[in-house]
């Protein structure tokens, strides 16, 4: 269960750190802001992705090994989450660069 995100988040690294020669400066990431300048970010910025994705992973990897056997729908969506997020994650990621490649 911890083998998608960690592959997700490996490929996402090796992604944003072997094609920046194909990709701007300066990519489109904080979508929430004003449009323009302030919605840029610089490639180093895409690396906040994957390790969001371990992070989430390895925290609730922790939660889930801890809980009462007993708690098994708690102990599934703990280890379901990482699984979504990182999903969620990769094809956000996949469509800011599939944009300029």
């Amino acid at each position: 269960q911890i083998a998608i995100p960690l592959t997700t988040s490996l490929f996402l690294l090796v992604l944003i750190l072997f094609f920046p020669k194909f990709l701007p400066q300066r990519l489109p990431f904080f979508y929430s802001l004003s449009w323009g300048d302030t919605q840029l970010a610089n490639l180093q910025d895409l690396l906040i992705i994957p390790a969001v994705i371990l992070l989430i992973t390895m925290v609730n990897f922790l939660i889930s090994r801890e809980l009462h056997e007993k708690q098994t729908l708690v102990k599934n969506i703990l280890n379901l989450t990482p699984i979504l997020c990182s999903l969620i994650l990769l094809l956000t990621i996949l469509k800011i660069l599939f944009v300029f490649i």
